[in-house]
């Protein structure tokens, strides 16, 4: 794969794992707990499972003509913009998991195949739309079938994270208006949650009683957020989901590998931007 990184964004963290291309040995710099020695073997499965599928037989199947039961398209035509839909398992390990249904836009190259492949464009966090496609445009591009996704949970994908149900009340007490009298989302912050951010909190770090308070609304909050009845899905025999764990860039990764296969693409080219990098780098 190649990845060309436009704007790097920091690693939250790195895990301290090697893997050699034949030997598959396994280094850590310190002593692995029980726990996340099985979480470690669990993602060398997941590693080995992908590198199986990666070095297997191509496929006959191509952009212009993808496995139809994979991903479709509107229409399809050398040199043009089409919007498709990709379907994946919510649990790449479980073929029984319900299917959920991801937009996509590709622009096709003018010359079919096209000559450099394939290549994902991410606009970056926080989760890249299938539009972004539509606002990429350059000569470093040319030759490309240059894609986009809408990432699970994201813009027009359902379920979807975000909140959709937002009111204005009529008018508001004295006190000041609550959250709940803006919306009635499961996900929306509790009432009396201190004001956040992404690396703040509208709190005195040194007042014990402020900082637990926050920890409980932020429990209470990602119990209820969880219980949220859109995320909780079923298979048809009535096996039951919840939605969020099967979000984020890992899946993304998921879903990205399943349309190479779908379009018979020996390797996949990522163009990202922000958070795009990052997507580039799980991908790796």
């Amino acid at each position: 794969m190649n990845l060309l990184c436009v704007a790097m964004s920091p690693l939250a963290s790195l895990r301290l794992l090697s893997f050699a291309a034949l030997g598959l040995s396994v280094v850590a710099r310190e002593p692995i707990a029980a726990d996340a020695m099985e979480e470690t073997e669990r993602d060398f499965l997941h590693m080995l499972q992908r590198f199986s599928q990666r070095t297997s037989r191509i496929s006959d199947w191509s952009v212009m003509a993808p496995d139809p039961s994979v991903l479709t398209w509107d229409a399809a035509s050398p040199g043009h913009v089409s919007n498709g839909l990709l379907s994946v398992p919510l649990d790449v390990f479980d073929p029984d998991s319900p299917s959920l249904q991801l937009p996509v836009t590709m622009r096709f190259a003018e010359t079919q195949p096209a000559p450099k492949g394939l290549m994902l464009v991410h606009c970056g966090g926080p989760g890249s739309g299938s539009s972004c496609v539509r606002y990429t445009y350059g000569r470093h591009l040319e030759g490309y079938d240059v894609f986009s996704i809408t990432q699970r949970g994201m813009g027009s994908a359902e379920p979807a994270l975000n909140c959709a149900n937002s009111k204005l009340p009529e008018t508001c007490p004295s006190t000041g208006c609550q959250v709940s009298d803006f919306t009635d989302c499961p996900c929306a912050l509790l009432d009396g949650t201190p004001q956040l951010g992404e690396i703040w909190a509208d709190i005195d770090p040194a007042n014990e009683s402020q900082v637990m308070n926050l920890f409980r609304k932020r429990e209470e909050w990602g119990k209820r957020c969880a219980a949220s009845e859109k995320f909780q899905l079923k298979n048809a025999k009535g096996k039951s989901y919840n939605f969020l764990n099967y979000v984020g860039t890992q899946f993304l990764v998921y879903d990205l590998e399943r349309l190479r296969k779908a379009v018979g693409a020996k390797q996949l080219n990522v163009y990202g931007y922000s958070y795009g990098t990052y997507v580039g780098g799980v991908y790796a």
